[in-house]
């Protein structure tokens, strides 16, 4: 998390997990907001008071591949002969 003053520009940096932001992937973002004149980016994006919660899984695992699969390997399928 960092701000960087210039003359004529603000620009601020924070890291963040993104399942906080509702999308389905754990994973850690840099956020960036730039701002000119009045605007304060470390406002915006330092005031951040979401909800962190351990959201589920987006989907269920799958077993049914493995099971086709191992199916078709042991009746001969899958296999080419030249």
């Amino acid at each position: 998390r960092g701000v960087v003053s210039g003359p004529t520009r603000t620009l601020a940096w924070r890291v963040l997990d993104a399942q906080w932001f509702g999308v389905a992937q754990r994973r850690r973002r840099v956020f960036v907001v730039a701002g000119a004149g009045a605007v304060c980016p470390e406002q915006v994006l330092f005031e951040f008071d979401g909800v962190r919660r351990d959201s589920p899984p987006s989907r269920e695992a799958r077993k049914g591949v493995t099971c086709v699969a191992r199916t078709l390997t042991s009746n001969g399928g899958g296999t080419s002969q030249p």
